[in-house]
């Protein structure tokens, strides 16, 4: 993710784990609610992207 060294697939691999925002951000304290939508905008946008092909 933009500013931090934390990939993001390790943050979405956390949430389709189930994992809340409070969790992820007990591991990953400088992580911010609004980087974690924009993990999963991102896949939603790769998504898409493989349907178009």
């Amino acid at each position: 993710m933009k500013g931090t060294r934390i990939p993001v697939s390790l943050i979405l691999g956390y949430l389709a784990a189930g994992k809340s925002f409070e969790e992820i951000n007990t591991e990953f304290s400088d992580i911010e609610r609004n980087q974690i939508a924009a993990c999963l905008d991102y896949a939603r946008e790769l998504s898409e992207f493989e349907l178009a092909m």
